[in-house]
């Protein structure tokens, strides 16, 4: 599989963006060379109730805010017209979902719009309320994503700092309990963002969550750019090592209808424009995107703002490390 995936990036790569024809063409109904997106990030709010440590948000300098409808619904609108077989609508970024107070009618609104779309987040789960709870399963996202980094309260609430293990364990089992009770159909994922102090609580961790969840994730701790929170180190490379496909295929929104360069992209480093001012896929390709997409294509990122310090691509943070497995699968690694 992954033999198949680098020749798929290789002859991307070294085609784009002529490999955008036929790809657009089967994909996304349309014949153009245009770079289209297959995933959305929306962040429909930048507001946070944690300070976890692996994450920048506490020196985020942009404004903290809440997406307005109009601006969702701009959004969604340019999505109808390359949705094709469908896309990934990813309902966060830099924020905790749940404190979007319009989080379930944005879910209705792209079901009643986007047919053959996907819809999932994740979430602290601290803020799932009943209220909120029974929200979400009357209009259910395909995913939702449960980020709890611990088996025990003293190594979570030291990794997810100002949140309570207790808590959010309660509030992940009773939504669990509630969607069995309704038969709705979403499916749940439970995440261990590990680092060197959670490891060693990887198998109470499928003991907790393996009876309930339709997934466990076990995901390495990375840096966001610099935050010096990887698991594989914080180092950098003198050339760049890998490419990155997110300039070429996902576009970012932040609340406020500004595109970001990309998910690591937390204070808006590029200037690359608005969704009220242009529709999306025009936005997506406009000429401040193209010295970015050159050099990743030709891996020669180091006058690229951010793409410089990113340890995805000049480092060993690269998604590839992501270990996913079915939450009844026995822990054959416990050590890791």
């Amino acid at each position: 599989m992954r033999l198949l995936k680098y020749i798929q990036s290789s002859v991307y790569f070294a085609t784009t963006p002529w490999a955008n024809v036929l790809i657009n063409a089967w994909w996304h109904r349309r014949f153009s060379r245009r770079y289209i997106p297959k995933v959305l990030h929306i962040e429909t709010t930048n507001l946070c109730n944690a300070r976890c440590v692996m994450c920048p948000h506490e020196k985020m300098q942009r404004p903290q805010g809440i997406m307005p409808w109009e601006t969702f619904t701009k959004i969604i609108d340019d999505c109808k017209t390359f949705e094709g077989r469908g896309l990934v609508l990813i309902l966060h970024k830099d924020g905790e979902p749940l404190l979007d107070p319009l989080l379930c009618r944005r879910i209705g609104h792209i079901r009643a719009t986007l047919k053959k779309s996907k819809i999932m987040f994740s979430s602290n789960g601290a803020a799932l309320t009943e209220k909120i709870a029974d929200e979400l399963l009357r209009c259910p996202p395909d995913q939702i994503g449960f980020s709890v980094d611990g088996a025990s309260a003293a190594t979570y609430e030291s990794i997810r700092t100002g949140l309570r293990y207790a808590t959010v364990v309660e509030n992940i089992h009773a939504f669990l309990a509630k969607r069995k009770a309704s038969g709705a159909k979403v499916r749940v994922v439970i995440q261990m963002v590990t680092n060197l102090t959670n490891q060693p609580e990887h198998d109470e961790y499928l003991r907790i969550w393996g009876p309930e969840a339709d997934e466990i994730v076990f995901k390495d701790m990375h840096n966001f750019l610099v935050q010096g929170t990887s698991v594989r180190g914080a180092g950098l490379y003198r050339e760049q090592k890998y490419r990155c496909i997110q300039p070429f295929t996902r576009s970012v929104i932040y609340w406020n209808g500004d595109l970001a360069l990309c998910c690591w992209d937390c204070d808006h480093a590029y200037a690359l424009g608005n969704v009220m001012d242009k529709d999306l896929v025009t936005l997506f390709n406009q000429p401040a995107f193209d010295p970015v997409r050159r050099a990743m294509a030709r891996k020669e990122c180091k006058g690229i703002t951010l793409c410089n310090v990113c340890t995805q691509i000049y480092g060993e943070d690269n998604p590839l490390g992501v270990r996913r497995r079915p939450a009844d699968a026995p822990e054959t690694d416990p050590a890791r």
